[in-house]
């Protein structure tokens, strides 16, 4: 009989759960616009950290542990929030940088490190996947303007 008490009284359970959700007292559209905000706000302080410390290696353990959040979830949500992955983001970021470094004529054999790349080779490649050309073609482009 204690099997049957059990099931009696999940089904309870899920039925008063289900009036809850059903209620007036619910509001989908009020819970949906606090997840978004916390969302957003998760996402703004990931990038404000990434953007701190591009010449750091940053993995996405530590990015999450900054930020208090599973890295499962945070990498859920900003991909939601920016349709990219943190990786892609934090490249594009260094990149970015390293476009104004060369600019403000930075040799290109030390920007890598400054950019947070590991290795020349892989900044290379990055820049010209990214850009279409290679850093040092765009110092030369840079000059001849």
């Amino acid at each position: 009989g204690t099997d049957i008490e059990k099931e009696i009284l999940i089904k309870n359970l899920l039925i008063d759960v289900n009036r809850f959700f059903a209620s007036e007292k619910f509001d989908a559209r009020a819970t949906n616009a606090r997840y978004a905000k916390h969302a957003s706000e998760i996402v703004t302080n990931t990038m404000k950290y990434i953007e701190k410390n591009l010449q750091n290696e940053l993995t996405l353990d530590e990015i999450s542990r900054n930020v208090y959040m599973s890295k499962f979830y945070l990498s859920r949500i900003f991909r939601e929030e920016t349709k990219t992955t943190i990786h892609q983001y934090i490249t594009k970021k260094r990149l970015i940088y390293s476009k104004s470094l060369i600019e403000k004529n930075i040799p290109i054999k030390e920007l890598y490190e400054q950019c947070g790349f590991k290795d020349q080779s892989s900044f290379f490649r990055s820049f010209k996947a990214e850009f279409g050309i290679t850093p040092k073609q765009y110092e030369k482009y840079l000059i001849n303007i």
